[in-house]
């Protein structure tokens, strides 16, 4: 229902996680009529919800599910049915590749969105807590750079990658360090609306748009995809210079979160272009004369342009 996608929770209190899904699996999890949130919210008592099509984590091609409550194993409880759901949509996709589709053999991956004030318990003194999670889940246990982070700062992704039941462990021990410091754990965008919030940042919502902020902005971005260019050409030469073996599945690895990094940030920029020309259209209308409105077109075209150049 229409309700539950785009209803926020209410600020403040308690402790919650945040849970990136594709496209397919959110509608899995919202059932018809909103039938499967609505059992699993009245199943674990807890504050639920899902982003809206069009409004994605930014950066991503992913929409967000809000779990939120007071009772830490409930919140555990309606992750694992995330989880859950999350390897029927891989196991339908491999199905239909004609690849193994067993939910009880095959990997998934899974996408979390920590807050950042949480990040350093969950990694712990030495890393010695993820060190942990992983030994315990046998999972492949990812978290975002501090500098992957720049386009929303106050959270961290963290890409898991394992079995069905490894990946709710580590989901599961990730909120139990979490409800050990609740102030530590608070989102700061406490719901999962984030297209208003980056509406704001950029100067859109009826504000106006400031081209030279754009303009600012996207050359920053520019500059954060040339220096990933040129780590992803050194390890591509590294790469085919023949390393020992030990390296070579790191080096690979490297590589393809590299090659993922540069189509994100691609749709990073396009996304604040879009954002700041509809800020400049939004306000054309107020403008109080022909030539005042003359102006914010032209801002809006030279903006659509220097989006042009990105690519």
């Amino acid at each position: 229902m229409k309700r539950e996608r785009e209803q926020n929770p209410s600020q403040g209190g308690g402790l919650a996680i945040k849970i990136l899904v594709v496209g397919g699996v959110a509608g899995s999890i919202i059932g018809k009529g909103g039938s499967v949130i609505s059992e699993i919210k009245q199943e674990f008592n807890i504050k639920m919800h899902i982003s809206g099509n069009d409004d994605l984590f930014p950066g991503s091609m992913e929409r967000v599910v809000y779990l939120g409550g007071e009772n830490p194993e409930m919140i555990k409880g309606a992750a694992r049915k995330v989880v859950s759901k999350i390897a029927e949509g891989a196991a339908r996709r491999a199905e239909k590749n004609g690849e193994s589709s067993d939910p009880a053999t095959m990997e998934i991956s899974v996408t979390l969105s920590l807050p950042s004030g949480a990040v350093g318990a969950v990694i712990g003194k030495g890393g010695s807590y993820l060190k942990a999670v992983r030994d315990a889940s046998g999972c492949t246990i990812r978290l975002a750079q501090r500098e992957e982070a720049q386009v929303y700062p106050s959270e961290r992704l963290t890409s898991i990658r394992g079995s069905t039941p490894g990946c709710q462990t580590v989901v599961d021990m990730l909120i139990d360090k979490m409800a050990e410091d609740p102030g530590m754990s608070q989102y700061q965008n406490n719901s999962c609306n984030y297209k208003r919030e980056m509406m704001q940042q950029q100067g859109g919502g009826g504000g106006g748009g400031d081209p030279a902020l754009a303009e600012r902005t996207i050359s920053a971005l520019k500059e954060e995809l040339k220096n990933r260019n040129a780590e992803l050409q050194r390890l591509n030469e590294t790469l085919h210079h023949g390393p020992s073996n030990q390296k070579l599945a790191t080096l690979e690895e490297r590589c393809g979160i590299l090659a993922n990094e540069r189509q994100a940030m691609h749709q990073i920029m396009d996304q604040k272009i879009r954002v700041l020309v509809e800020g400049i259209q939004g306000s054309l209308a107020e403008l109080p004369d022909l030539e005042a409105r003359a102006a914010g077109q032209r801002a809006a075209r030279d903006l659509r342009a220097l989006g042009r150049l990105v690519a």
